[in-house]
């Protein structure tokens, strides 16, 4: 592990042509890092080669990913007794969660297999007993459906599947050819009824375009729990204005994350707080959906 501190030691300090070169390599000798969280916790991760991401997190440490989204995520587990991880990716929210909470009980919803491999390897990895993984896309309903796959020279792999067909014409990636696997669906109103989860007072939503698909079958969950939502937005997805329409008409409050706290949202203006990705036209951005007023929100640092 002290490798680890001494490259990231010495990319703090290198200059900024050499981070660019250094963040997406493999720092010389490391296989296994720590990620460091608020209280001195670490998260464990290796499998360096499968992600661009992963490798970041060696230079860059825990806030080496949407830093600003991991730090209210943490002190909002911190109080959850429930969190859902929809869109769990290879497991980044739903470590935390564990390890932010121990007492609280923790759902990873993730349909693509590779992942799932990933995901439960962290897991067992990091001792967290209390997280549960299921193989299922959240939708509107129950069923099956298409998951559509970018090419892996687009992907920061591991892959990012979206329900979404994205590859269509006048989609972002219409210049290439999807990958396509089918995999179970299910709504989250449906899985509260069968499961009964005592409590869900966070939720985390990336879901590539899919989230409205995503809050329309958990309408009366979230009338329910009041959870709180920290969920990314693409303001090219046309049904934007739709997700926001429907969670305010819950009583819900929007805010945008911000490298200082909390900001108002403002889901008609992506240029004051988002940001653009280097590699095609989207703009997106991470925010907190709460039913609380912002007075009433947990400060995070």
């Amino acid at each position: 592990m002290h490798f680890v501190s001494l490259h990231r030691a010495l990319y703090r300090w290198a200059p900024a042509f050499v981070r660019m070169r250094l963040k997406d390599s493999i720092p010389l000798g490391v296989h296994t890092i720590p990620l460091y969280l608020p209280d001195g916790q670490a998260i464990v991760l290796d499998h360096l080669k499968s992600s661009k991401i992963l490798r970041r997190f060696a230079w860059k440490g825990i806030y080496g990913y949407e830093p600003d989204t991991i730090r209210l995520f943490y002190a909002l587990a911190k109080q959850a007794r429930g969190v859902l991880d929809i869109g769990a990716y290879f497991g980044l929210y739903a470590l935390v969660a564990a390890k932010a909470n121990a007492a609280a009980r923790v759902h990873a919803f993730e349909p693509l297999p590779q992942n799932l491999e990933l995901l439960r390897h962290f897991l067992d990895l990091n001792g967290c007993t209390q997280v549960a993984v299921h193989a299922l896309a959240l939708a509107r309903q129950a069923g099956q459906a298409t998951l559509y796959i970018p090419r892996e020279r687009i992907s920061a792999l591991p892959a990012t599947g979206s329900l979404k067909d994205r590859f269509r014409s006048g989609e972002r990636f219409a210049d290439l050819n999807a990958q396509k696997t089918i995999v179970r669906t299910a709504s989250l109103d449906v899985w509260v009824e069968e499961n009964a989860p005592e409590y869900i007072d966070l939720l985390k939503i990336d879901t590539e375009e899919t989230e409205y698909d995503v809050l329309a079958g958990a309408i009366a969950t979230l009338e329910r729990f009041r959870p709180d939502i920290v969920m990314e937005i693409t303001f090219t997805d046309p049904r934007v204005g739709d997700v926001i329409a429907m969670l305010r008409e819950l009583g819900y409050h929007f805010f945008h994350i911000d490298p200082t706290g909390l900001s108002p949202f403002d889901p008609y203006r992506p240029t004051h707080s988002s940001r653009s990705a280097s590699n095609d036209n989207r703009v997106h951005c991470e925010i907190l959906c709460a039913s609380r007023k912002g007075s009433d929100l947990v400060r995070y640092a």
